[in-house]
């Protein structure tokens, strides 16, 4: 049997994790059906799944924003006909009539997905997220500190087509939720995989969302403890990566205390009487690699030019992106081939994958490189290996001893 998962972008960059052996241990035969900006009513979507589509296949739907698409109001075509590739969120047809019209063909096109013939696993990915974010700045809550979306209720479009489980999620607090993703654009952090991969595997999602923040820093710790790293890792720096890079893992958060992200007048600010009590690793922006002609390590700081050998990797993977190649230039202390394509992820901010972020926290180690990369890879299994249902149960319970704990310890 396999499993087909369709979505937007969230699952193109499922796939890139998938494709560079970072989550293959959680997943074994599964096709990507996928659009960036792909709405629920995509012609390519459907197509492209009837082709592929086995018998004994388990389809699993991502669900992107209803916007997607929204294009279409300008053709005011028929969801159903159209052939035309409308995919994406156009910012001036945002507004309240066209916004109800979206989420009219949002639905139907889940509509069409439940009545296919096949038993789909609806994953609301992003109305749980888009929830959260809106709270977090505000939008659609009243005086009483009520939300209420005005064109949908996603309390009933989960009951009509998800788990009802998730529905407890739409309650879990926005400081909790906001870790799950890196952007605007609601793309998943590391926890949001972590949370997608659960969800693909049917497992509950209120305990998934808080068992996998719990998980991922015993995780961490661990790693912390094999590369020995006896002092808090502090990555700042001028690169493009850092807005997004910190959101990766829930760096500056209770239970990663052993690891912080900061922009440089950030670190300017806080820490510049703490050198002597952190390791600094300092990611450099092009004009930055520049000024500097040595990287190597020290005992306390490393100066790591990874938008250079950023845009020197991704340049490669498309002849769109060769613009993005810079000059050449010697970095003396420094192996490029050190550097993988898999420590980047889709896009051009550099924003690095968890496998990019650990190899970032790996440079504060002394360890040789051979051994640094099987502890690296041994972590990657750690955090999406397969999950048992006693597993599962397991690190809920850690979940709820820890909140009983700092309930006590905060009384």
């Amino acid at each position: 049997m396999r499993d087909i998962i369709v979505g937007p972008s969230h699952v193109v960059r499922l796939e890139h994790l998938y494709n560079n052996n970072i989550i293959k241990n959680s997943l074994k035969n599964v096709v990507f059906i996928c659009r960036g900006g792909a709405p629920t009513w995509s012609f390519q979507l459907f197509k492209s799944f009837e082709e592929c589509l086995k018998h004994d296949d388990a389809t699993h739907l991502i669900i992107g924003d209803f916007r997607f698409g929204n294009t279409i109001i300008e053709d005011a075509a028929d969801i159903y006909e159209t052939e035309i590739n409308h995919i994406n969120v156009t910012g001036r047809l945002i507004n309240d009539v066209n916004d109800l019209t979206m989420v009219g063909h949002f639905t139907d096109g889940l509509f069409k997905w439940k009545h296919y013939g096949v038993n789909v696993n609806f994953i609301p990915w992003t109305l749980i997220m888009r929830r959260a974010d809106n709270i977090s700045k505000r939008k659609h809550v009243n005086e009483n500190g009520s939300y209420n979306h005005p064109q949908m209720d996603e309390v009933e479009l989960i009951r009509e087509f998800c788990n009802p489980g998730y529905v407890k999620c739409l309650d879990i607090p926005v400081e909790i939720i906001s870790q799950f993703y890196i952007d605007g654009d609601l793309h998943p952090s590391t926890l949001g995989y972590m949370f997608i991969l659960d969800m693909l595997k049917k497992n509950d999602p209120y305990r998934s969302l808080n068992s996998s923040i719990v998980k991922l820093s015993l995780v961490l710790d661990k790693y912390f403890k094999r590369l020995k790293l006896n002092k808090k890792v502090l990555i700042t720096g001028d690169s493009i990566s850092l807005p997004t890079l910190s959101k990766v893992i829930p760096f500056n958060k209770d239970g990663f205390e052993n690891i912080r992200a900061y922009s440089h007048d950030d670190f300017t600010c806080k820490f510049s009487d703490l050198k002597n009590e952190v390791f600094i690793i300092e990611l450099l922006s092009l004009d930055s690699t520049l000024k500097y002609s040595i990287y190597a390590n020290d005992c306390t700081t490393v100066r790591f030019p990874w938008d250079y050998l950023g845009y020197s990797t991704i340049s490669r993977r498309h002849i769109d992106l060769q613009r993005l190649k810079p000059s050449e230039m010697s970095l003396e202390g420094i192996s490029e081939e050190s550097v993988k394509d898999s420590f980047f992820d889709i896009g051009e901010r550099l924003t690095p994958t968890i496998k990019g972020v650990l190899f970032i926290i790996s440079l504060a180690s002394s360890l040789n490189i051979k051994k640094k990369n099987e502890i690296l890879e041994d972590t990657l299994i750690d955090i999406f290996g397969a999950k048992s249902n006693k597993e599962h149960n397991k690190t809920h319970l850690l979940v709820l001893l820890k909140n009983i704990l700092s309930k006590i310890y905060s009384a």
